[in-house]
């Protein structure tokens, strides 16, 4: 089977576990499916030969593993510094400067004290995504990352914003 259609076939699985992560209130649950949802994105960037990408989801899913446990800052500070290091030494191209920018915004956002910090910096990250995978021409991770800034405000708007 082709790369691209296997590259596609995870981006759809990524799809299905993040289409119910930001249903949870609870910021552990949604923090175990974007680890699962992760996996899939990673082998996705791999196969379709994007190398910073991949490599900062793999730093993703390791601080998502860690985000469960603290929102130290010296922590977040390290996954920062390490997020530019990872992207510095893979660099390729101008185009390898975006997933580094959402990896930012989504670092910052998981190392909050609460889901609504989390999912406000969540957003950017994932509309900057957005962008980079209409760039790179990945139709389903496109589809993905716009259904997971959708179901994320969907989320948003049921735990903060609708008046009961």
């Amino acid at each position: 089977m082709d790369q691209f259609i296997i590259s596609q076939v995870l981006a759809g699985l990524a799809w299905l576990i993040e289409l119910i992560s930001f249903q949870f209130k609870a910021k552990n649950k949604i923090l175990s499916c974007l680890i699962l949802s992760s996996f899939c994105i990673m082998g996705h960037f791999f196969l379709l030969e994007k190398t910073t990408a991949g490599a900062l989801m793999i730093v993703i899913i390791i601080r998502l593993f860690v985000a469960q446990k603290t929102t130290n800052k010296f922590v977040l500070w390290s996954f920062l510094l390490l997020t530019a290091l990872i992207t510095f030494f893979t660099y390729n191209n101008f185009y390898d400067l975006i997933p580094f920018v959402a990896v930012t915004f989504l670092t910052i956002g998981v190392f909050q004290k609460n889901d609504r910090r989390m999912r406000l910096w969540m957003m950017p990250g994932t509309l900057t995504f957005i962008i980079y995978n209409i760039i790179i021409g990945s139709p389903m991770m496109t589809f993905t990352e716009t259904s997971f800034l959708i179901t994320n405000l969907v989320g948003y708007w049921r735990y903060y914003l609708r008046k009961t």
